[in-house]
């Protein structure tokens, strides 16, 4: 088939990479006008590192995730009132990936690196092949278009007509619109239809704000060494952020008026910084990715986080600095149906968990997995006595085995989305549980430490627990890794 997907993140990096062993000619499509291979760091949980065992990438990447030892709280003089050790996964064959539920895991890595090796194995496949040579092996074909995006799509029985940012035109046998959660596909698709099939639920938006604003960014901070000697007194920081054997760890701080500040180092010489804001002030309203300039974005944050203390105020000078800075707003989407004929939504195009469920990538990687397995089942060539015959799948002619897919990938992969967003679907929110006032700042972390007494992880409740097989199995596909 000839199938185009929109957005070159990690979700459809690593269906290319699955359906390129398929047979299919694939074309993606991404705005930017080069891979976005940055971004904060991430993990994977239970059935995400499944998926990267069956693809044949978990050593590749398990060289690149980051040793994050634990997460600890610290109060605004610094000291710390818990520890939280990282989620030891079981990694054997049987239960790859499951562990006790923790803010941080064994499969810690930054979403540059992962992007990248799913971007890479993508590629691998067509590499030093031809056309015919391709077509002999088995191999599909794959062709990135950077700074370009669609711009228009209109649907028949036999096809899709994609109109590009470029102006050009092209018709394909599926469209994936795998493009975040302020998917551009979505809004087309949603433009066309109004059906109970893809219900985009109350005010017509899929996309469900849970009052919470990030702002996230990178800065030099190297630990001290021995023999360093600073101009000035070393922060507090720069000591807390490694264990005692030099290995790296993770800070929260939470301070007044439901802010809270989160800090993890990558490298020795290097620290990411997470400004969290739950607020209804409408000077946060159009504090998204796109809808006001850097500048304004910086200036909003700063003023937001100045008096915060702790390290507030090192950080806002930081802030000012930094290259890298971004903002998201922090939701969920949901809608009834994932497709419209051969037209289909996969990771958070359809089905954004939010950052509070901490299962967006694992989700993401899932949900590529499912659809190309279902893809591979009812459409690749090699499995044409299921579909309808190879040279129909081929000419696009098989509506009715592209329907079927796509079905039975939201049938499979619905009961797992609707487990990750059970909470936020209930209209709870771990962000509505932070503290206002400095008493409840202070109540938090004597709970906070508490918990790390007993060996109760607080941040663990935040994030969806794993419970594997118990909640949701992974299907079965064969997918061929091999090069």
């Amino acid at each position: 088939m000839k199938i185009l997907l929109s957005g070159a993140g990690i979700t459809t990096n690593a269906l290319a990479s699955l359906l390129t062993h398929q047979g299919h000619k694939l074309t993606i499509l991404e705005r930017a006008p080069c891979l976005r291979a940055t971004g904060l760091q991430i993990d994977l949980r239970g059935p995400g590192i499944e998926v990267l065992h069956r693809m044949g990438l978990a050593e590749t990447l398990r060289k690149k995730t980051i040793r994050e030892e634990g997460i600890q709280v610290v109060d605004q003089s610094g000291r710390r009132r818990g520890w939280f050790p990282v989620s030891r996964a079981d990694d054997t064959k049987k239960d790859k990936g499951k562990g006790k539920t923790s803010l941080t895991t064994e499969w810690e890595i930054m979403r540059g690196d992962l992007c990248r090796v799913l971007y890479d194995s993508a590629l691998s496949t067509a590499s030093g092949m031809g056309r015919g040579e391709m077509e002999r092996e088995g191999k599909g074909q794959v062709e990135y278009r950077f700074s370009t995006s669609i711009q228009a799509l209109k649907e028949d029985a036999n096809g899709v007509d994609v109109q590009f940012s470029t102006g050009q035109q092209e018709r394909f046998d599926l469209v994936i619109g795998g493009d975040g959660q302020n998917s551009k596909v979505r809004e087309l698709l949603l433009a066309q239809t109004r059906s109970q099939d893809l219900d985009q639920g109350e005010g017509g938006d899929p996309f469900k704000p849970l009052g919470v604003y990030a702002g996230l960014f990178t800065t030099s901070w190297p630990l001290p060494t021995p023999d360093t000697t600073p101009s000035s007194p070393p922060s507090q920081l720069s000591n807390q952020m490694n264990t005692q054997d030099n290995k790296l760890i993770g800070t929260v701080y939470l301070s007044t008026s439901r802010r809270a500040i989160f800090l993890r180092r990558h490298r020795p010489d290097r620290v990411q910084v997470y400004l969290f804001a739950r607020s209804d002030s409408p000077a946060f309203a159009d504090l998204r990715r796109g809808h006001m300039h850097p500048a304004q974005e910086k200036a909003l944050m700063m003023d937001h986080f100045q008096d915060a203390g702790w390290e507030a105020p090192r950080l806002m000078r930081a802030l000012e600095e930094a290259e890298d800075f971004y903002c998201e707003r922090i939701g969920w989407v949901r809608l009834g149906g994932w497709s419209r004929g051969r037209i289909v939504l996969v990771g958070d195009a359809a089905y954004a968990p939010s950052v509070t469920t901490g299962m967006g990538t694992t989700a993401g990687v899932v949900g590529a997995y499912v659809l190309a397995g279902e893809i591979g089942r009812y459409c690749s060539p090699k499995s044409s006595s299921r579909a309808e015959s190879e040279a129909e799948t081929r000419s696009g002619s098989g509506s009715e085995a592209i329907q079927t897919a796509v079905r039975e990938y939201e049938r499979k992969l619905r009961p797992f989305i609707d487990y990750i967003q059970k909470d936020l679907s209930e209209g709870s929110s771990a962000w509505d549980r932070l503290p206002r006032t400095r008493f409840g700042v202070g109540v938090w972390n004597v709970m906070v430490g508490v918990s790390s007494w007993l060996r109760l992880d607080e941040f663990g409740s935040w994030v969806k627990e794993d419970k594997g097989e118990e909640s949701w199995k992974l299907p079965d596909y064969e997918v061929d890794n091999s090069d």
